[in-house]
């Protein structure tokens, strides 16, 4: 009777396990921000008149060292303004790359930033003390500018996730690539944040 209590316990415990198994590994989780981020479309134009303006995310790349826990984020932001009563043209593209090692970081939130009539939602990352992130820009109204070769290195940056209208509300989706990122960090040995509560 003992043994067979034994044997009880022990398969409940393997299922047990098994059942908590079920969340998505680094790789899974890593192509499905992969495969969201590369596939949204993130832009917003506004008319005025004889008057437009264009700002949109392009060429966002995004890869993953699973055994370095490291992430590599690229993207360009594109701003176009058209005149055509003035013939005035201002075009300027900002290359952004951020190499960010996801076991130093310690939380991440939304932000929201505001053009004209539209606005952009980013993932804040932010990394614990005395660590950084490695940010590299370049760009403006020279497009062939490259990076410069020593990074720039800072506590938090953003990621561009979405846009949407002025003062909408986040989406599910927004949500959940949230969640996503969360679920990374946790995997890559992150620490949590510090809380007083």
């Amino acid at each position: 009777m003992k043994k067979l209590l034994i044997i009880c316990l022990i398969m409940a415990t393997i299922f047990t396990v098994n059942a908590q198994d079920n969340k998505p590994t680094k790789e899974q989780t890593f192509t499905f921000i992969k495969d969201y981020l590369q596939n949204n479309s993130i832009q917003c134009s506004d008319y005025s008149g004889s008057r437009s303006r264009t700002r949109d995310i392009q060429s966002l790349s995004i890869d993953f060292d699973e055994t370095k826990n490291l992430m590599i984020v690229y993207y360009e932001f594109h701003y176009l303004y058209r005149n055509t009563s003035e013939n005035l043209t201002d075009n300027s593209i900002n290359k952004y790359k951020f190499i960010i090692d996801l076991s130093k970081i310690e939380s991440i939130g939304y932000s929201i930033r505001n053009f004209e009539e539209c606005s952009f939602i980013y993932l804040n990352l932010k990394v614990v003390p005395n660590a950084s992130i490695d940010t590299y820009k370049s760009g403006g109204y020279d497009e062939t500018k490259e990076f410069p070769t020593n990074p720039i290195q800072v506590k938090d940056i953003g990621i561009p996730i979405n846009n949407s209208c002025k003062d909408c509300e986040f989406t599910e989706a927004d949500r959940k690539i949230l969640k996503a990122f969360n679920h990374l960090r946790k995997l890559c040995g992150a620490p949590e944040a510090i809380s007083f509560d």
